[in-house]
């Protein structure tokens, strides 16, 4: 007699598609750094300004993090002045008037990395690493 399926089954099952979906997902995001980095100008800017975010925890009642995002003003390739947010919010603001090299497209300027591990791999990093531990749980769990 067929019982169908255990929730156990179901949940190991759920942990690999999930981390077959971040896995994916993660490798879509280092394919799209590697096109960027591909056609990415380097340069030196300046932070012009700073943007505040502020997020609400909704596990803790009243507890707020703060981000900060450099506002960078540079020159590029053509000599055009642009003015582009940072991609990455800081814990802490940066100072106005600091220097910063960055990564930006030359077909669309306001596209700008930091030129850092984090500004350039740090999610994709991440996004497969965690996606490849949950996926290898999810094939252990299910073969168990």
């Amino acid at each position: 007699m067929f019982g169908g399926p255990s929730s156990t089954n179901i949940g190991e099952l759920v942990i690999f598609l999930v981390g077959l979906t971040f896995l994916l997902a993660g490798f879509w995001l280092f394919f799209r750094t590697l096109a960027f980095l591909g056609v990415a100008k380097q340069t030196t800017g300046n932070v012009v300004d700073v943007e505040e975010r502020v997020s609400e925890d909704p596990d803790t009642v009243g507890r707020v993090q703060e981000y900060y995002y450099a506002i960078i003003e540079f020159t590029t390739a053509d000599g055009a002045t642009v003015r582009a947010k940072s991609q990455i919010g800081h814990g802490r603001p940066p100072r106005i008037g600091d220097t910063v090299s960055i990564l930006y497209d030359p077909r669309r300027p306001e596209d700008i990395r930091e030129a850092t591990f984090t500004g350039t791999w740090l999610f994709p990093s991440l996004t497969i690493g965690i996606g490849g531990l949950a996926t290898l749980i999810g094939v252990l769990l299910l073969l168990s």
